[in-house]
């Protein structure tokens, strides 16, 4: 933006930078046509020209533990969405579970083929704090997942933690079809680049991909032809508003 006005004061100088702590506009203001050394004389008619930049932070919405807890980075509302499941051709019942700050709530248990959106209706909806530590838990009830829960806040190396928190932009595991050029589900394609196997989200997104049989963690190998470990048994998202 330019703008020509009457300078009533003596400049010493012809340019100079504004300054600001972080998330504050910061930019510069010159005189048009002088050199840096020039005088501007009292009542003399100028050309002034400025820039602003403003630093904008983008609330991530949650940050993602190591053990794939996830800490919310500002009090706000919490919903659960469910993706898909692709867990014994829709036949068995799978199971999800929630903590926050060590209260327990039952998200959903029923077919696989029935978890999936309805509508505008979230699983879950909870206010949340800054700094609470979330947490899910999800079971399959075949004769492979042992039927018990699989819950975050337990390291990627053991065996049960057989999936994975990911936001916008992650790469998928390597283990999984996802990463390895191998059959993605239909209701996962909105959520998955092709051409660079990540993660497609918005800010404020999670998504869970979640294996319920086999016992061994997306970083392991396992058995490269075992085809039953597809990360795809149960998929849910988990945003912040």
């Amino acid at each position: 933006m330019k703008k020509e006005l009457y300078v009533l004061a003596l400049f010493a100088g012809m340019a100079t930078g504004v300054y600001a702590e972080e998330g504050q506009p910061t930019g510069s203001l010159w005189v048009n046509g002088s050199s840096s050394n020039s005088v501007v004389n009292e009542n003399e008619h100028v050309s002034l020209s400025w820039e602003i930049s403003y630093t904008i932070t983008e609330d991530p919405g949650a940050v993602i533990t190591a053990k794939d807890e996830l800490v919310p980075a500002e009090k706000s509302t919490m919903e659960v969405w469910p993706i898909g499941s692709a867990y014994w051709n829709g036949n068995l019942n799978i199971n999800l579970k929630c903590r926050v700050d060590g209260q327990e709530f039952n998200l959903y248990s029923g077919k696989s083929k029935n978890f999936k959106p309805s509508g505008n209706s979230a699983l879950f909806t909870r206010e949340v704090d800054e700094n609470d530590v979330i947490n899910f838990g999800m079971m399959g009830e075949s004769r492979e997942s042992g039927q018990y829960f699989r819950w975050t806040g337990t390291s990627r190396t053991e065996p049960a933690h057989s999936f994975i928190a990911l936001k916008n932009g992650d790469t998928y595991p390597s283990a999984s079809p996802m990463g390895s050029g191998g059959d993605v589900e239909a209701f996962l394609m909105p959520y998955f680049d092709e051409g660079t196997r990540t993660v497609v989200l918005g800010p404020k997104d999670v998504i869970f991909v979640v294996e319920l049989d086999r016992v061994y963690t997306y970083e392991q190998s396992g058995n490269a032809s075992d085809k039953g470990y597809d990360m795809q048994d149960m998929v849910f998202l988990v945003t912040f508003r």
